[in-house]
Protein backbone atom coordinates (compact mmCIF):
# COMPACT_ATOMS: atom_id res chain seq x y z
CA UNK A 1 0.00 0.00 0.00
CA UNK A 2 1.53 3.01 -0.98
CA UNK A 3 2.36 5.68 2.15
CA UNK A 4 1.01 9.12 2.60
CA UNK A 5 3.06 11.77 1.90
CA UNK A 6 2.37 13.96 5.08
CA UNK A 7 2.50 17.82 5.15
CA UNK A 8 5.13 19.89 3.68
CA UNK A 9 6.41 22.67 6.89
CA UNK A 10 5.07 25.39 4.26
CA UNK A 11 1.74 23.79 4.20
CA UNK A 12 1.26 23.74 7.90
CA UNK A 13 2.04 27.13 7.88
CA UNK A 14 -0.54 27.73 5.44
CA UNK A 15 -3.29 25.72 7.18
CA UNK A 16 -2.34 27.82 10.35
CA UNK A 17 -2.59 31.13 8.14
CA UNK A 18 -5.79 29.96 7.02
CA UNK A 19 -7.58 28.85 10.27
CA UNK A 20 -6.11 31.88 12.35
CA UNK A 21 -8.11 33.84 9.56
CA UNK A 22 -11.16 31.39 9.88
CA UNK A 23 -11.22 31.74 13.59
CA UNK A 24 -10.62 35.76 13.86
CA UNK A 25 -14.01 35.79 11.64
CA UNK A 26 -15.95 33.26 13.72
CA UNK A 27 -14.97 35.39 16.86
CA UNK A 28 -16.70 38.27 14.94
CA UNK A 29 -20.03 36.13 14.33
CA UNK A 30 -19.37 34.41 17.93
CA UNK A 31 -19.51 37.76 19.56
CA UNK A 32 -22.53 39.21 17.36
CA UNK A 33 -24.65 36.05 18.04
CA UNK A 34 -23.62 36.02 22.23
CA UNK A 35 -24.61 39.69 22.10
CA UNK A 36 -27.89 39.11 20.19
CA UNK A 37 -29.34 36.26 22.58
CA UNK A 38 -30.13 36.27 26.30
CA UNK A 39 -27.98 33.22 27.90
CA UNK A 40 -31.67 32.12 28.36
CA UNK A 41 -33.96 32.77 25.45
CA UNK A 42 -36.27 30.61 23.54
CA UNK A 43 -35.14 27.34 22.72
CA UNK A 44 -34.13 27.77 19.51
CA UNK A 45 -32.12 30.63 20.03
CA UNK A 46 -30.09 28.95 23.19
CA UNK A 47 -29.70 25.70 20.76
CA UNK A 48 -28.34 28.70 18.29
CA UNK A 49 -25.77 29.39 21.23
CA UNK A 50 -24.51 26.68 22.06
CA UNK A 51 -23.97 25.59 18.63
CA UNK A 52 -21.86 28.95 17.98
CA UNK A 53 -19.79 27.67 21.57
CA UNK A 54 -19.56 24.03 20.49
CA UNK A 55 -18.01 25.52 16.83
CA UNK A 56 -15.40 28.25 18.25
CA UNK A 57 -14.47 24.66 20.60
CA UNK A 58 -13.80 22.90 17.11
CA UNK A 59 -11.56 25.10 15.21
CA UNK A 60 -9.54 25.43 18.19
CA UNK A 61 -9.23 21.73 18.77
CA UNK A 62 -8.81 22.05 14.88
CA UNK A 63 -5.35 23.84 15.43
CA UNK A 64 -4.42 22.25 18.51
CA UNK A 65 -4.44 18.85 16.63
CA UNK A 66 -2.54 20.66 13.50
CA UNK A 67 -0.09 22.12 15.94
CA UNK A 68 0.94 18.32 17.18
CA UNK A 69 0.79 16.94 13.96
CA UNK A 70 3.21 19.37 12.57
CA UNK A 71 5.31 19.07 15.48
CA UNK A 72 5.12 15.35 15.16
CA UNK A 73 5.90 15.41 11.57
CA UNK A 74 9.04 17.97 11.51
CA UNK A 75 10.10 18.55 15.03
CA UNK A 76 13.67 19.49 13.56
CA UNK A 77 11.91 22.46 11.89
CA UNK A 78 8.86 23.39 14.26
CA UNK A 79 8.00 26.52 15.19
CA UNK A 80 5.00 27.27 17.22
CA UNK A 81 3.94 30.53 15.38
CA UNK A 82 2.79 28.05 12.61
CA UNK A 83 -0.74 27.56 14.13
CA UNK A 84 -0.41 30.54 17.11
CA UNK A 85 0.78 33.38 14.93
CA UNK A 86 1.44 36.08 17.29
CA UNK A 87 0.85 39.89 16.62
CA UNK A 88 4.13 40.09 14.59
CA UNK A 89 3.63 38.00 10.94
CA UNK A 90 7.64 38.11 11.01
CA UNK A 91 8.31 35.44 12.36
CA UNK A 92 6.38 33.07 9.85
CA UNK A 93 7.98 35.11 7.25
CA UNK A 94 11.84 34.30 8.34
CA UNK A 95 10.43 30.78 8.81
CA UNK A 96 9.58 30.60 5.51
CA UNK A 97 12.69 31.80 4.22
CA UNK A 98 14.51 29.63 6.07
CA UNK A 99 12.92 26.59 5.27
CA UNK A 100 13.23 27.65 1.13
CA UNK A 101 17.26 28.09 1.90
CA UNK A 102 17.60 24.63 3.38
CA UNK A 103 15.84 23.37 0.60
CA UNK A 104 17.50 25.07 -2.25
CA UNK A 105 21.12 23.57 -0.30
CA UNK A 106 20.23 19.89 -0.52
Amino acid sequence: MARKPGITPERHIEIGEQLTDMRTQFIQLYCEVMNAYPQRGGARRTAFRNAMKTAMNALDEVKNQGDSASLEEHSKEWEPHWYYPGPDQSERDLTRLWLMEKREVR
